[in-house]
């Protein structure tokens, strides 16, 4: 199955640039230095990129028998992808959401939120099943992953200067809080720059039509998204902004900078991709 190379241009890039750098700094040493650094950083971003995630949600494996029954429709999904069986991981959360992580199917795992699997029917679940499983089969999740490590690294580097900069001014808020944001505003034009570098909606696209072709009811994933995102408006849930791309529907709803991290394709329009018409 064709699989997407723009990480693997985009990390290109960015080690060329900084052998360029090494070299225009250090002429030979800064190279080695260089080439070294490089190699750190395109093994941690490769073998380790999923770190990011792993403050923020922590869940229990689903083993054995399940509520659900998730192991067996997720065996049956796999046997059409033709794909290993990825890990089922469960989030105590109470958010309707579902995410994929991993560098390829053998190393792939599937997160479920509490939320999303009491709010949604046994059909809509296998529909957010297929999706994942769609990202997974076309190494979006890998993308993914890039994306994440990029925005992560330049969010902390610019919050980290804000810190620095509101300390050294003395901006605090009434309840003693840093209260400003300049760079880290400044910056989120150039993190949706990035995130658009490695993901585009099409890549939403390909995965809504191929998730299709694995579920009983193809009109289930497009009655799915647009029950997840009544649920997103209703009940907002705001993880961090360097993961939101990586959910079956973009969990940020404030209008305010965080919009520089939407990628993915309005609900209205996977809906009409998918059953020709919308609304239901």
């Amino acid at each position: 199955m064709k699989r997407s190379w723009r990480p693997w241009i985009v990390l290109s890039f960015f080690s060329l640039l900084i052998l360029l750098l090494g070299h225009s700094w250090g002429d030979r040493q800064g190279l080695l230095w260089a080439v070294s650094l490089t190699l750190g950083l395109n093994c941690l971003f490769y073998f380790y990129g999923e770190l990011v995630l792993k403050p923020s949600f922590k869940g229990q494996i689903i083993e054995g028998q399940d509520p659900w029954n998730l192991r067996r429709t997720l065996k049956a999904l796999c046997l059409k992808a033709r794909i290993v069986e990825p890990q089922l991981i469960l989030l105590p959360l109470p958010a309707a959401q579902a995410f994929a992580v991993g560098r390829n199917p053998q190393n792939s795992r599937i997160y479920l939120t509490e939320g999303l699997l009491k709010k949604l029917s046994t059909d809509e679940i296998e529909a957010v099943l297929a999706f994942e499983l769609a990202l997974i089969a076309k190494a979006h999740t890998l993308s993914m992953s890039l994306a994440s490590t990029l925005l992560a690294g330049l969010l902390t580097i610019t919050r980290s200067f804000d810190s620095v900069l509101c300390w050294l001014m003395g901006m605090k808020s009434a309840n003693g809080r840093q209260s400003r944001a300049v760079l880290t505003l400044a910056a989120a034009p150039l993190a949706g720059f990035l995130l658009r570098l490695i993901l585009r909606p099409e890549d939403f696209y390909q995965a809504d039509h191929l998730a299709c072709q694995w579920i009983k009811e193809p009109r289930s994933l497009a009655q799915t998204l647009w029950k997840l995102e009544a649920l997103k408006m209703t009940e907002p849930w705001s993880p961090p902004p360097s993961t939101a791309h990586y959910f079956v529907i973009n969990p940020l709803t404030s209008p305010s900078w965080t919009g520089y991290f939407q990628v993915q394709p309005p609900v209205e329009e996977r809906v009409r991709r998918l059953i020709g018409s919308y609304p239901l």
